[in-house]
């Protein structure tokens, strides 16, 4: 059953053998041997695979998963700043990635917050009008642009507009 599982998140991931060896940084033998019924692994190498297939060690043994995981609104974490509303839309922790909805009242400034070296950010205008603040240089947003840029930089928001704006923020750490 867990040598079918692995072989059959390593496929939904598009990943080879000898990838997913690399992702997990074992031998690529220990993933055929695993897959074939060979080897018993260890945990710590149970625990590799999941992480290299952005899952925990738990997901590794449970077959028959819902398809779906409703998480109700009370439930999605909400920061409240000054003049600003964060949402982390995405309530599971995904390696690497982070998803927020921000919400800024009309001629509200938000400090952005310096992530690590490697982070690209991505802010994408759903409604509103943006302005970024970088050192010494900054950029305008109207409802529907996208920008990105390095996150782990200084930055601020500043809402230009005369309502609410909102934007989606992606971050994605290399």
């Amino acid at each position: 059953m867990l040598a079918q599982r692995i072989k059959t998140l390593r496929n939904l991931n598009n990943l080879t053998q000898k990838q997913l060896a690399k992702k997990a940084n074992i031998p690529s033998s220990s993933i055929a041997n695993i897959e074939s019924r060979i080897a018993n692994p260890t945990i710590k190498t149970l625990n590799s695979i999941a992480k290299a297939l952005s899952i925990s060690i738990e997901e590794l043994f449970h077959q028959n998963q819902t398809k779906f995981n409703k998480t109700k609104a009370n439930q999605i974490k909400t920061i409240n700043k000054k003049n600003a509303q964060v949402i982390k839309a995405i309530p599971d922790k995904l390696s690497g990635l982070e998803l927020e909805i921000v919400e800024i009242d009309i001629n509200g400034l938000l400090k952005g917050s310096s992530h690590s070296k490697g982070c690209r950010e991505y802010c994408y205008l759903l409604k509103g009008q943006l302005k970024l603040y970088f050192s010494g240089e900054q950029a305008e947003l109207s409802q529907g642009d996208v920008l990105s840029f390095d996150g782990h930089q200084a930055h601020s928001y500043k809402n230009t507009g005369n309502k609410k704006c909102q934007f989606l923020s992606v971050l994605y750490y290399k």
